[in-house]
């Protein structure tokens, strides 16, 4: 699959075989398919499983052939490629203009939209003369993951809903986030996604395949079984609800789907217990037995017990919590008062740089901030600047160096700088990109300050030794809300419009410069 474009009837065949097995199927014919495939392949946040579509898989990995092709030109088995196959790279170096160094894409602008013009112009520009290198944005470290390819395949394509008028109900995204997300057993998630999902054959959903003559349900009889009747509102259901341990009445006119419902339910509940995460277990637990009695009641000719329900949940709750308690006591480290960081002053002669970048993927634009203080914590001077960046990393960078160059023009030569971007850190330390390929335009600043002063250190540090730093970083994009009409200005005069600077003392919102220590 990695070499060869595979035909789409055999992706297809390889998609039919998957879905089978996960519906079930036996030796004459498959189980219903309660679900279409391609719903199955959206992400687990959208409401799907994750599994992979195997034609736009096959093709997300033959990118990375590509992908190696373009990274090794020179070599011989690429050179055999290029003579069979003729292809030229394009260079971006007619869109930017060297003696301004700025980009100059007024040529094209008229082609690109709004969005994708302030993107290109946001790009920050490094040194002309070095070589340019292959990035994939999708990726941090810049390199081709077929993960990051596929899913930026599967973005562009749209699963229709079969069936279902715009007004249908819309499941709320933060019902999958609890379902996955919380730590559940994986037999508890899968049910609870086909619950939700209305893919569990209730005799509702089976009448309307035909499969039974009724839609009624065969234990009480009285409504027709939907997933919200039999798991809360059928009769001996509501016994097992008031007999567990969560003591709960369902009504019906507080029910309308299972997905609000559920909602709901642990958002009231996490309220009423220490550790929300036992609450959510039991509840799982309680749906799954009572979906496992009315299937044995059904389909093996047995009768429903709501006292076995309980007993079985609360079983399997405490089992569940026992097992979380021994690995939490294994894996936990107490907390003592050294873990508990504040900020620090530098050493004497020395004074220290705390830099933050606040940044709005929405909009891209980015406020930057630095505080320079002296061996006594003495407030130096500061700075909050506006920018549009396209990534927060950029404004972290950003907001390092503007910090650098004030204290370069107060002539201060022992620097220690603090930022809470592990990332840039170990990018100024060992003067290499690491898992950001952002930072590659900023490495002629940093090392140009770092070779300018005696002494120049850079730690990371926790945010809430760097509040100073946050606080003025978002200034700038206050000042940018309360001043609409730079909106309209061109980038440098917006940038000094909404940039400033202070000098001995910084503006009455830093009443936390001195806190933060």
């Amino acid at each position: 699959m990695s070499i060869f474009l595979l035909p789409k009837t055999l992706c297809k065949a390889i998609n039919s075989d998957l879905a089978n097995f996960w519906w079930g199927y036996t030796d004459t014919k498959s189980k219903i398919h309660w679900k279409a495939w391609p719903k199955l392949c959206e992400e687990k946040s959208k409401g799907g499983i994750g599994f992979r579509e195997f034609n736009t898989f096959n093709k997300a990995l033959l990118a990375k052939q590509c992908w190696c092709i373009l990274k090794n030109l020179n070599a011989l088995w690429v050179k055999v490629l290029k003579g069979r196959n003729r292809f030229t790279l394009l260079a971006v170096q007619e869109l930017i203009d060297p003696i301004k160094h700025c980009w100059m894409i007024d040529h094209i602008e008229p082609f690109l939209s709004i969005e994708d013009a302030r993107a290109i112009k946001s790009i920050p520009l490094g040194d002309l003369n070095k070589d340019d290198s292959l990035i994939w944005p999708k990726e941090k470290a810049g390199k081709y993951k077929v993960k990051s390819g596929y899913h930026c395949l599967t973005s562009k394509l749209v699963v229709p809903e079969v069936g279902k008028p715009s007004s249908s109900h819309q499941i709320d995204g933060k019902v999958w986030k609890v379902i996955w997300n919380s730590g559940l057993l994986p037999k508890i998630s899968n049910f609870l996604w086909r619950a939700i999902s209305n893919a569990l054959p209730c005799f509702c959903n089976l009448f309307k395949k035909k499969v039974v003559p009724s839609p009624l349900c065969s234990l009480c009889g009285q409504y027709p079984e939907t997933i919200e009747h039999y798991l809360l509102l059928c009769p001996w259901t509501k016994r097992v609800w008031f007999g567990s341990l969560l003591g709960y009445r369902p009504r019906l006119e507080k029910i309308s789907t299972l997905d609000c419902w559920l909602l709901r339910t642990i958002e009231e509940g996490s309220k009423l217990v220490d550790d929300p995460s036992v609450f959510l277990e039991l509840l799982g637990f309680i749906l799954f037995e009572i979906w496992k009695m009315r299937c044995a009641a059904i389909y093996k000719n047995g009768f429903v017990n709501p006292d076995i329900v309980i007993s079985n949940a609360n079983f399997s709750s405490l089992e569940m919590a026992n097992v979380k308690m021994v690995n939490d006591s294994l894996t936990s480290t107490p907390l003592t008062s050294s873990s508990i960081t504040t900020w620090k002053p530098p050493p004497e002669n020395f004074i220290k740089i705390n830099s933050d970048g606040a940044w709005d993927p929405l909009t891209k634009n980015g406020g930057t901030g630095a505080i320079l203080r002296d061996h006594s914590g003495r407030f130096l001077v500061g700075g909050s600047y506006f920018n549009p960046y396209n990534s927060a990393i950029e404004s972290e960078a950003m907001a390092l160096i503007q910090g650098c160059f004030l204290a370069a023009r107060l002539n201060k030569l022992n620097i220690v700088c603090e930022c809470d971007c592990k990332d840039l850190v170990e990018f100024v330390n060992n003067q290499e990109c690491g898992e950001s390929w952002r930072l590659n335009p900023f490495m002629e600043d940093i090392l140009g300050f770092k070779s300018h002063f005696n002494n120049y250190t850079c730690t990371w540090t926790p945010r809430e030794a760097n509040r100073s730093a946050d606080a003025a970083a978002k200034l700038a994009k206050q000042r940018l809300l309360s001043n609409r009409s730079a909106d309209a200005a061109t980038k440098l005069a917006k940038q000094r419009l909404l940039s400033q600077e202070w000098m001995n003392y910084p503006p009455s919102l830093f009443g936390i410069s001195s806190s933060s220590r």
